[in-house]
């Protein structure tokens, strides 16, 4: 089965592969010339049908070409973003020398409209590795870290032959199914890995690994960086320092200063001097609820919560220890809203605090210190937890494995965090050996 012509914009030549033999697909070179007149059939197209042709690539292995003079196989066209940023996270291509491409891929009309959407200065855009077009503009293609992205270039035959198509998910379901995949023990391997680096973070300062982990949690996913910045711009012991002394709007004031949103406030002491630069924030425009500033505030309330306990490893130990069942874990995260103000923080989000930092944190901390009830209460807890949100990488994953024949449909967020396991280890650079092979 041919998918039509994929035109590249690389000198004189572009590839294009694509067959199938019962079932397997292999790659297969075909030598095109690229038109050396502009092409017309990018008018008025509608990006929308060029996502919908990129979605479908993958299925048809193709071979293309790209101006670094490397022939690439598509072996997984990415997931379609749900935000701002890249049109399509975690592709996986494979370069004539061998060596797997992981980044993500950008789709517009016309080649020019990278500098005209104005990528050519957005970090966000120093992931991509690919550039898929309707139409070549001529003007060459680079991230805003100054590397060469590939360009390839489809005509409109090519894309209405693969829009026609089953696309990724019908190659992939042709291709053979996996014969085991356990979700809960991939996601006690997660649930490991992650108490590990806890494990390493608590032997410098327990306090203050605690403090890091749960506002890192407040920016997940796009601010995740900044928070941490400042949690180390204000430490925990800072912050406990004045949280005994000051109410909740005043806390409010000292991390909106510490994040770089307002000047020093009269209530701060005068000497008190803060660590490095402000946080680096991006998305401010996506929902109210997940702006910096909202979560700012929930920071605040659990400082004047949490000083009274006087240790966070402790309070957080202590919290595993009395819960008869999950859904007790969650309390101290939970925030109220004040009248007529966005609520700082929910129960869905509090319980992601939960699962992601609360009990491998708590796992790391009992076994460093030969606990190993209060480990098995962690562990024994994450294994019980109910299903946390959905989102666009657990709906990819779970679309994933569903297309190779398995069952993708967690129960637990442990088998949850299974599943987004297998799919960063799928599509990360470096693969580990304990994950099965899914592209």
């Amino acid at each position: 089965m041919i998918f039509g012509k994929w035109q590249v914009a690389e000198q004189s030549a572009a590839y294009l592969t694509a067959s199938a033999t019962d079932g397997a697909w292999t790659c297969a070179r075909l030598r095109l010339s690229v038109s050396e007149q502009r092409p017309r059939h990018a008018r008025n197209l509608p990006e929308a049908l060029l996502h919908s042709a990129w979605r479908a690539a993958g299925g048809s292995a193709a071979a293309i070409k790209g101006r670094d003079g490397h022939s690439y196989s598509v072996i997984y066209p990415g997931r379609p973003a749900d935000g701002a940023g890249p049109d399509f996270r975690d592709a996986v291509l494979l370069r004539d020398d061998g060596r797997r491409v992981h980044g993500h891929v950008e789709v517009h009309v016309r080649s020019s409209d990278w500098h005209g959407h104005g990528h050519t200065d957005d970090p966000a855009y120093n992931g991509v590795v690919l550039h898929v077009v309707a139409e070549d503009a001529g003007a060459p293609i680079a991230t805003p870290s100054g590397m060469r992205i590939p360009l390839l270039v489809l005509d409109r035959r090519s894309i209405r032959k693969l829009v026609s198509t089953d696309g990724w998910t019908g190659a992939a379901s042709r291709a053979a199914p996996l014969p085991t995949l356990d979700m809960a023990a991939a996601g006690d391997e997660w649930f490991m890995n992650r108490a590990h680096g806890y494990s390493l973070q608590l032997e410098d300062d327990p306090e203050q690994a605690m403090w890091e982990g749960a506002l890192e949690c407040l920016g997940y996913p796009a601010n995740k960086k900044g928070f941490r910045q400042l949690a180390a711009r204000l430490p925990w012991r800072t912050v406990y320092e004045y949280a005994g002394s000051c109410n909740r709007t005043n806390l409010e004031d000292l991390l909106a200063w510490a994040a770089g949103f307002r000047p020093k406030p009269s209530s701060v002491h005068p000497a008190l001097i803060l660590q490095g630069k402000p946080p680096e924030w991006r998305a401010r425009a996506g929902r109210p609820a997940n702006h910096p500033r909202v979560r700012i505030r929930a920071a605040a309330a659990w400082a004047g919560r949490w000083v009274r306990f006087g240790s966070l490893v402790e309070m957080f130990a202590e919290t595993v220890r009395l819960a008869e069942k999950p859904g007790e874990l969650a309390e101290p995260f939970i925030v109220t809203a004040s009248t007529g103000r966005t609520s700082p923080l929910g129960l869905s989000r509090a319980r992601e605090i939960v699962v992601n930092h609360m009990l491998p944190a708590v796992y790391a901390f009992a076994t460093r210190n030969g606990n190993t009830r209060l480990a098995g209460q962690a562990r024994e807890m994450f294994r019980k937890h109910p299903l946390l949100s959905t989102n666009g990488i657990t709906r990819e994953a779970s679309r994933l494995l569903q297309a190779r024949g398995v069952n993708g449909k967690p129960r637990t967020a442990c088998e949850q965090q299974g599943l987004l396991h297998i799919y960063r280890m799928t599509v990360a650079a470096q693969r580990s050996d304990s994950q099965l092979p899914l592209l």
